[in-house]
């Protein structure tokens, strides 16, 4: 299996590579904002990602974040005001989110190793060896540890100790795209999508497969053009299935009979999030959709931000939040797909190093990228952006 890197996929570039098209991002827009973004504590949690492309996202439980960086650096901090309560060193490299469940914290490495952690201190409860790099965040369910690896499998661990339950195998395309989507686990039931273009269903107590079915075909004369990864990963609402491939389509499919209900061709490789209403999604042009969930028609777009190497998006309340390779968190109306207001993390990195009373460094912007999606809790969104910055922010919300 080939990985397909950043040098190849035109969704991550800015200038050409070899014989790759240019693709130049679009400058910040200029927008009227209607409120301001207020800072409330920014963490230096360590190395962040380095130059490696991870998404790292942190998360929460009741008052407590957990956020670990590349070089094994694990973390947790109080919701509110971002003090340390424990920090542990980790012996591996990691390359995946925080997993969480059963009072326990789960990461993996680039080399395989999952580790399970206690949530209270951060000590190691068991060590296991999956097949290849994890880059999704591990899925806890019912005493279960789903683990989706860069290689197509899915492994299924004993989460009391790391004990494989079942895998489930299938072939991976010559070349992918680098990364893997969470399962979803509903009613004992595992939904997951696969870098080969395809939907597995199983059983979440041994496995067994009740469903396969490709999401797209395969067409072009390359390798490049033939990708149809199924990154995004499922989204389930009630008796639906949302599902999406690079250079495909989004897919709405029946949850029972696994038949479509409609299809809008579209190229996503981002997990996507959605309302009641509305399904949002970022295009692998970075164009942000918000599509009628009943037919797939979109309500808007917008396409501003073009080649700015969007984080996946997350609602809030009103709006709509995206993440740049600049720092840029957008706001977006979520009903017109208008711009509301902006955070400015280079702003912000003058302002903290003024602050620790150290020497400005003009950093290459793309250490502030925010690579993770946004997490949003109550009225507050935490960014982790690439240099390892952890910073809270409070959105006000419309009345």
């Amino acid at each position: 299996m080939r990985v397909l890197s950043l040098c190849l996929l035109s969704v991550w570039l800015l200038t050409a590579c070899g014989s790759s098209p240019v693709r130049v991002a679009n400058p910040v827009p200029k927008i009227k904002s209607e409120f301001d973004v207020k800072e409330l504590w920014q963490v230096d949690v360590g190395v962040g990602v380095e130059q490696r492309h991870l998404k790292l996202t942190p998360v929460q439980d009741n008052k407590i974040l957990y956020v670990v960086d590349h070089s094994g650096s694990l973390m947790a901090l109080d919701i509110d005001s971002g003090k340390r309560q424990w920090k542990r060193r980790l012996p591996v490299k990691i390359s995946a989110g925080i997993g969480l469940g059963g009072g326990q914290l789960y990461v993996a490495s680039a080399e395989g190793d999952v580790l399970a952690l206690n949530a209270e201190d951060g000590k190691l409860v068991w060590r296991a060896l999956v097949s290849s790099e994890v880059l999704a965040p591990p899925v806890h369910a019912h005493n279960t540890l789903l683990v989706h690896t860069s290689d197509g499998k899915l492994f299924a661990l004993d989460s009391s100790g790391g004990r494989v339950r079942w895998s489930y195998d299938r072939s991976v395309p010559v070349l992918s795209l680098r990364g893997t989507s969470a399962p979803v686990v509903h009613q004992g039931t595992v939904f997951e999508t696969f870098a080969s273009g395809k939907l597995a269903i199983m059983q979440l107590s041994d496995g067994k497969v009740l469903f396969e079915r490709p999401l797209g075909f395969a067409t072009g004369r390359s390798d490049l053009e033939r990708m149809n990864d199924a990154d995004a990963g499922p989204l389930l609402d009630r008796d639906v299935i949302y599902t999406a491939t690079y250079q495909g389509s989004i897919l709405a499919l029946n949850l029972r009979s696994g038949a479509q209900l409609w299809s809008r061709k579209l190229s996503i490789h981002q997990p996507m999030t959605m309302d009641s209403q509305i399904l949002y999604s970022v295009d692998s042009d970075d164009t942000v959709w918000a599509l009628n969930k009943l037919n797939g028609v979109p309500v808007w777009k917008q396409d501003a931000l073009f080649a700015r190497q969007l984080s996946a998006p997350v609602l809030m309340g009103n709006y709509l939040l995206v993440g740049d390779f600049e720092g840029n968190l957008h706001v977006i109306n979520k009903q017109d797909g208008r711009f509301v207001a902006r955070y400015d993390a280079e702003i912000t990195e003058h302002r903290y190093n003024k602050t620790q009373g150290g020497i400005q460094v003009n950093h290459p912007k793309d250490k502030l990228a925010i690579l993770s999606t946004p997490l949003v809790v109550n009225d507050t969104v935490y960014i982790y952006s690439r240099n390892g910055r952890l910073t809270a922010l409070q959105i006000p919300q419309a009345r």
